[in-house]
């Protein structure tokens, strides 16, 4: 759990101090990450819900790395850069909502906070990462947001949950 913590928190944080190196219109780009955010967390947690804790967070890594890989692949074409962003925000922004309540549902409420902490102290420090690798030479920050959502997707098939915590 707290890989997925890490990958999500450092994704999220990676793609902010991404903006100012991203082609396009720094404004519309921002306001596409800003926008995405409400819908990610509100379509994440009615998937949640709905579909159970595996399946979502792997549907959610996998449009951020989508959006990752459409970045890497067209990062020359203007006019669809936000619609990238807007993919691989509004999977990391999904996921970041989703870890926060599977803690509660994997973990025994007695461990649950113990648990969250440990798990915030991995999360902040793969944050501390993100803007130095945001200030690399282009191409190398969203290959690096791609493997590590790539790697997050596989630990999430692995989850163990019990019958109860599906729907």
């Amino acid at each position: 759990m707290a890989f997925l913590w890490s990958a999500t928190s450092f994704g999220y944080y990676l793609i902010n101090f991404q903006l100012k190196y991203i082609k396009g219109d720094f404004f519309i780009n921002t306001i596409t990450t800003s926008l995405t955010e409400v819908p990610a967390i509100l379509l994440g947690g009615i998937a949640y819900q709905k579909l159970g804790m595996k399946p979502t967070l792997m549907a959610c890594f996998i449009i951020s790395i989508i959006g990752g890989i459409c970045l890497i692949i067209w990062a020359n074409a203007v006019d669809a850069i936000p619609f990238m962003i807007l993919a691989a925000r509004f999977g990391v922004s999904a996921t970041f909502n989703i870890v926060y309540l599977a803690n509660a549902q994997i973990f025994p409420t007695i461990f649950a906070g113990t648990v969250f902490g440990i798990c915030n102290v991995f999360a902040k420090t793969a944050t501390i990462v993100s803007p130095m690798l945001a200030e690399v030479d282009p191409p190398i920050p969203m290959i690096c947001f791609v493997i590590i959502c790539g790697l997050a997707t596989i630990i999430s098939f692995f989850i163990i949950t019990t019958p109860d915590d599906e729907p």
